[in-house]
């Protein structure tokens, strides 16, 4: 090999929280975001001064459809998938991430955000993310 790969954060990322939007809280999102929790928690345990602090939007509630594909259950049918899914890694973590019940919108979210994760789980609804993001 010629090069040597180096990975460096920007300095801010190792001194305070790191500001994380997800994007989708079905298919996808329900199994992304345990997995961000335990980030999280591993960050804090580590000594890291903040962790993750998230924010999940998804305007879709759980169909009898979504029971057994996605991380939901058959109580949960008709309940908002992002304060769900949020609501639970609070009181299982001891995060205080929160949910928004509605459709992201880049222009209004995307200040003074490290990482965006898009999890929507249809080709239009990508699409839509990403015309959203390219107008900010």
């Amino acid at each position: 090999m010629t090069g040597v790969v180096s990975h460096a954060l920007p300095s801010r990322m190792l001194e305070r929280s790191w500001n994380v939007v997800v994007v989708g809280a079905g298919g996808t999102g329900s199994a992304v975001l345990p997995s961000l929790a335990r980030l999280h928690h591993a960050m804090v345990e580590l000594g890291h001064p903040g962790g993750i602090d998230c924010t999940v939007f998804d305007d879709d509630t759980v169909s009898p459809t979504n029971v057994g594909r996605q991380g939901f259950y058959p109580n949960d049918v008709g309940e908002y998938k992002a304060s769900l899914i949020v609501n639970q890694l609070n009181a299982l973590m001891g995060t205080d991430w929160r949910a928004q019940t509605r459709r992201f919108s880049a222009i209004e979210t995307l200040y003074n955000v490290d990482l965006v994760i898009g999890c929507v789980d249809t080709r239009a609804a990508r699409h839509l993310q990403l015309l959203d993001s390219n107008r900010s």
